[in-house]
C-alpha cells in the first residue's frame, strides 16, 4: 500500500534511514527534531518510500547541527485547513494546472 496509508510507518522508516545515513555521512550525533518528525508524518507522500528516504538523505547532507528541524527536510508548506492535495495535482497533471487540450493537441480555454 502506498506509504499515505501508512503514515504511522513514517517516524520508523524515516529513524531507519538516518541511521544509515548519519553513519554514511559520518554524522553519527545527528537526530530529529520533535516538530521535524511531526512534519514527516503530516505529509502525503506522494513519491512513496523512496521520496522520504530521499527526503531524509538530503536533511542529513544539509543539516548543520545535531538536529533536523522541518525547515531542513524540504517538504511543501502545508496546504490552508491541512486539505492534502489530489494525487494529480501532486503530479503536475496539465488539466489540474489549466492547461486543457481539445482532442486534436491545441490549447482550449479554460472557462471560469
Amino acid at each position: 500500500p502506498p506509504l499515505r496509508e501508512r503514515l504511522d510507518e513514517v517516524q520508523h522508516l524515516a529513524k531507519f534511514f538516518l541511521d544509515q545515513y548519519k553513519t554514511a555521512y559520518q554524522k553519527r550525533e545527528l537526530k530529529f527534531a520533535n516538530a521535524a518528525l511531526d512534519a514527516l508524518s503530516q505529509y502525503s507522500w506522494p513519491g512513496n518510500v523512496r521520496e522520504l528516504k530521499n527526503c531524509v538523505e538530503r536533511a542529513v547532507v544539509i543539516t548543520p547541527g545535531a538536529l533536523i528541524f522541518p525547515e531542513n527536510l524540504n517538504l511543501p508548506a502545508p496546504r490552508a485547513g491541512n486539505t492534502p492535495l489530489p494525487a494529480a495535482a501532486m503530479r503536475g497533471d496539465a488539466t489540474i494546472a489549466g492547461e486543457m487540450r481539445t482532442h486534436e493537441g491545441r490549447p482550449k480555454a479554460a472557462s471560469g
